[in-house]
């Protein structure tokens, strides 16, 4: 699995974790 942190415009972020090979928009 992949962990993706990603912060919104306002500074708010949020951890994903998502299955290697998963399309992430």
């Amino acid at each position: 699995m992949a962990k993706i942190t990603y912060i919104e415009h306002d500074g708010t972020e949020h951890v994903v974790d998502v299955k290697n090979g998963l399309s992430v928009m």
